[in-house]
């Protein structure tokens, strides 16, 4: 089940409140079919614009664009594969920079690109990690942040998901120095994780914007979401627990297929968060 809880910001404790109504709007869907769809968003002035984006059968990164003020779909932004203008890889991220502007991160490549909205390249970035940490997509969900000279994304590396130290000895999010053109600070797991394992779907988070000196950081394993100050360089945590899923699993073990695919089924993912207002929109599947 797909359950969308509203959570109260400005409340000493959580307040979870369902939706009594929802607002509808048809929009003609594009030409292109994407068969499978991930997701990101950014601004556009007032604009909050949802991004779907996918490989096509081109082997093309395809980007849609829906504006519910307009209600419709945006002109499409194609990205080739091969060639100059290429991707080079066979599946990419993205995070908008702005309309013009969009981050794309390769899969399993230890740089990425800047792009154009006409799909020409416009800058390449190498990550230059001595983990080999790269852009992670947590789930369906692509984002990232930008605070002056920064860019902050969620990442991987190659430490095995089996391994009993998996959380201690892996970081989930890096600060990319433009200038210095490689990672220069890092975001740790909570301890209290330290010495479980989760299926691998599970151990990267999503970020998102919080107030202007702090973002959200979700972690899909987890019932707390967290709050990372940029003046302070502290971190607090807001516990968002609630009757309705249930407690998060954590295991001692790391999953066989079977048991992988009965977690997925069985087991709380709380996969997106964020703010809108004085609310927290936490999107949870159980």
């Amino acid at each position: 089940a797909l359950i969308l809880f509203m959570v109260s910001c400005s409340n000493s404790e959580v307040v979870y409140e369902e939706f009594e109504s929802m607002d509808s709007l048809e929009i003609i869907m594009p030409e292109e079919y994407l068969e499978i769809s991930n997701w990101s968003n950014y601004y556009d002035q007032d604009r909050n614009i949802l991004v779907e984006y996918g490989i096509n059968g081109k082997s093309e990164l395809m980007i849609h664009q829906v504006d519910f003020l307009s209600g419709k779909y945006r002109d499409p932004i194609s990205i080739q594969r091969e060639g100059p203008n290429g991707y080079n890889s066979t599946d990419a991220s993205i995070f908008f920079k702005s309309k013009d502007s969009i981050y794309v991160f390769p899969a399993a490549r230890q740089y990425f690109y800047l792009f154009g909205s006409d799909g020409n390249r416009i800058d390449r970035y190498a990550y230059n990690s001595n983990d080999y940490s790269r852009y992670y997509r947590a789930g369906f969900y692509s984002n990232g942040l930008l605070s002056k000279n920064e860019l902050i994304i969620p990442v991987v590396n190659d430490i095995r998901y089996d391994d009993p130290l998996y959380f201690a000895k892996t970081v989930p999010i890096k600060f990319y120095d433009f200038e210095a053109s490689k990672f220069n600070r890092k975001i740790n797991y909570p301890s209290h994780i330290y010495g479980n394992l989760v299926p691998s779907s599970y151990t990267g988070p999503t970020i998102s914007k919080y107030d202007k000196s702090s973002f959200l950081i979700n972690y899909r394993f987890s019932d707390s979401l967290y709050i990372w100050n940029y003046e302070s360089n502290e971190m607090t945590s807001l516990y968002c627990g609630s009757k309705h899923f249930g407690e998060p699993k954590l295991l001692k073990e790391y999953p066989d297929q079977a048991k992988d695919l009965e977690y997925k089924i069985l087991e709380v993912d709380y996969e997106q968060t964020f703010r809108q207002g004085d609310k927290l929109y936490r999107i949870v599947t159980h």
